[in-house]
């Protein structure tokens, strides 16, 4: 042991042969699982989870991806058709109609309708193609 009197006080330094090194710490998948689990609860913070088990939550956050991508079925979801891997360029002859062209994509949890003007249908299927990658 050894001390140092630095301003009137003293410290005590604990000298060994062997310096302790810095090891990474080892989560069980039932314990990355349980706290996955508490994060799906609507409402509930995963900082404050991660804090509480004293993780921080960007771990907590990599571990939900990496959940989110093991669970995802290989099949399309029968709601939505599936998407073709490759682009196939339509094309769409003028209309002289006023209907807007009119898209929904969505998942089970998300639905989005885009209405896009008639007249710039090729700005219509730029768009889509940049989303569909």
């Amino acid at each position: 042991m050894s001390t140092i009197t630095f301003g009137g006080h003293m410290d005590t330094l604990l000298l060994s042969d062997t310096p302790s090194r810095r090891r990474r710490r080892y989560h069980s998948p039932d314990f990355k699982a349980r706290l996955i689990a508490a994060c799906q609860h609507p409402g509930v913070s995963v900082a404050a989870i991660a804090q509480a088990h004293q993780l921080n939550a960007n771990l907590l956050r990599r571990w939900l991806r990496e959940a989110e991508r093991a669970s995802l079925p290989p099949v399309a979801s029968p709601a939505l058709p599936s998407i073709p891997q490759t682009f196939v360029p339509v094309r769409v002859e003028p209309h002289l109609s006023a209907e807007p062209i009119r898209l929904e994509l969505g998942s089970e949890t998300l639905r989005v309708a885009v209405l896009w003007p008639l007249s710039d249908a090729e700005a219509c299927a730029q768009w889509l193609r940049a989303v569909l990658r």
